[in-house]
């Protein structure tokens, strides 16, 4: 019986030192993305002296684009076109899109700097012409890009 203790305590040492723990650990990075989740169309309405063709005018509605992005990010809206109108039109009216807030913004692109988590914009466009537009379907286009922003770059939400 004497022993019996010493054993007890030397078989409690060795069982404790298999209890031992350690660490697993999972590691990993998020890239700078951005993508265009939604994206619905305007519609375009003509104005009381048929010159003007807009999302804001009777009839017309704004666009809107959802953005999503894990970094801060510049989206894009392009130079407004205009890919569709009818045959019988041969005019060159002046393109004006309008992102969020701002001002209407002629035959030029627009930069907007968002970060994570995203956002969505809503979007105006028109055309003004110096004579009536003729019947007829028209598409007035901006075409959206992404791409990260520069460092140190303000965000419009700031």
């Amino acid at each position: 019986m004497k022993f019996a203790l010493p054993a007890a305590l030397f078989a409690a040492l060795i069982a404790a030192s298999a209890n031992a723990a350690t660490e697993l650990d999972f590691e990993g990075s998020v890239e700078n993305t951005c993508s265009f989740l939604s994206v619905n169309d305007g519609k375009l309405g003509l104005n009381a002296n048929g010159r003007t063709l807009g999302s804001q005018e009777a009839g017309g509605q704004s666009g809107t684009v959802q953005v999503v992005t894990t970094g801060d990010n510049v989206v894009t809206f392009g130079k407004p076109s205009l890919p569709n109108s009818p045959a019988s039109y041969n005019g060159n009216p002046d393109l004006f899109i309008k992102v969020g807030n701002g001002n209407y913004e002629k035959n030029k692109e627009q930069d907007e700097t968002v970060g994570y988590p995203g956002t969505t914009y809503t979007v105006h466009a028109k055309a003004q012409s110096d004579a009536a537009f003729p019947a007829g379907n028209y598409t007035i286009r901006t075409v959206m890009t992404c791409a990260p922003a520069a460092s140190g770059s303000k965000r419009d939400d700031d």
